[in-house]
């Protein structure tokens, strides 16, 4: 680290700062919804050279389940998103499961940009991403994501990836338990 760079506060790093979030889940086997909040108890810190804070971030999610017939179900979802400072996001999302095995999908996000005082939807920070997912032993699911920007600063930076692994363990009493635990 740069020791000389006023704009790095290292006495920040030293100093610890109570967090707290709350959230509300609501599901059944076709439908889910929820709501949550980040960073309840705010905090600030007023270095020299700058402010460093923790905004509250609130969510907004829901989806369901559609079974199209034995062997293909399809999760269409969708999350917003805001600080209420930036632009408001959303994310919509889809899956389709077959088989119970494998499942593949597509996610689109972007946000509410703001037009003659009013915010329509389509800013320039659009994201997609292309997702696929499958289930080994019932129990553990291997998954893979490439984001894809659309932003000027995304074009020349390419995509990313992401790889997952998921286990699902046998813990309590849960609806539902490895790929048939959708929600």
């Amino acid at each position: 680290m740069d020791n000389t760079d006023t704009f790095i506060p290292s006495d920040v790093q030293k100093q610890l700062y109570p967090d707290a979030a709350a959230g509300l889940y609501l599901t059944n086997d076709s439908y889910y919804a929820g709501i949550s909040i980040t960073h309840i108890v705010r905090s600030v810190n007023k270095t020299e050279n700058s402010v460093i804070s923790t905004d509250r971030h609130y969510y907004l999610t829901g989806g369901y389940v559609a079974t199209l017939n034995q062997n293909l179900k399809l999760y269409p979802s969708v999350l917003f998103k805001t600080d209420l400072q930036a632009p408001l996001q959303y994310d919509i999302s889809s899956m389709l499961l077959i088989k119970e095995t494998l499942w593949v999908g597509a996610s689109y996000r972007n946000s509410f940009k703001k037009s003659n005082k009013t915010y329509v939807a389509g800013g320039t920070d659009n994201i997609l991403t292309m997702l696929a997912r499958i289930t080994i032993l019932e129990k553990y699911q291997v998954g893979y994501a490439y984001d894809y920007g659309r932003s000027a600063l995304a074009s020349s930076a390419g995509g990313t990836h992401e790889i997952s692994f998921s286990a699902f363990l046998n813990v309590g009493k849960v609806r539902g338990s490895g790929s048939r635990c959708y929600f």
